[in-house]
């Protein structure tokens, strides 16, 4: 029915992931995460930005941190299916801030640069001016971060759309 008639089955499912946000958080996570992947399956990827949004709200709002890795699996998966924004990535860095080790944090940013990158996000100096922040805070100087960036992310499409040597001048 997702490939017939998306709205509706958005409509009908969100009453289940509101019953299952209110009694079994993680369990709607998951709910979410495979009704993403029925509407990439049935060519319908404008769906999927609004349901990484969902996770994320959900995991914000019920408190469910995940470790670094989990949540840069769930990442992966809608960076795969070029439903990963700038935004996304951004509000990343403060939660990793918040809830991860410094180090932790640090490397789960650059990752995640590294995976909008891939996916084809124009690289913004904002992002390495908040790699620069985190690592920092990891006790690492400039030269070292700008360091992990440029080589996290020097291949990827992001890079190769906006040229590099537009990128020098930017980091």
């Amino acid at each position: 029915m997702v490939h017939t008639r998306p709205y509706l089955v958005k409509t009908r499912m969100a009453q289940i992931i509101n019953q299952l946000v209110a009694t079994r958080p993680r369990r709607a996570i998951s709910v979410v995460r495979e009704l993403a992947r029925y509407y990439m399956e049935a060519g319908r990827s404008d769906f999927l930005p609004a349901y990484l949004d969902q996770i994320l709200r959900i995991a914000r709002h019920r408190n469910l941190l995940l470790d670094p890795e989990r949540r840069l699996a769930v990442f992966r998966e809608f960076a795969a299916w070029n439903a990963l924004s700038i935004d996304h990535v951004r509000a990343e860095a403060a939660t990793a801030a918040q809830h991860f080790t410094p180090e932790q944090a640090f490397d789960y940013h650059v990752q995640l640069v590294a995976l909008a990158s891939q996916s084809g996000i124009v690289m913004q100096p904002d992002l390495v001016g908040q790699a620069r922040q985190l690592g920092a805070t990891a006790g690492l100087d400039t030269d070292r971060v700008d360091a992990v960036v440029v080589t996290a992310v020097f291949d990827t499409t992001g890079i190769t759309k906006i040229g590099r040597a537009s990128c020098r001048e930017r980091v």
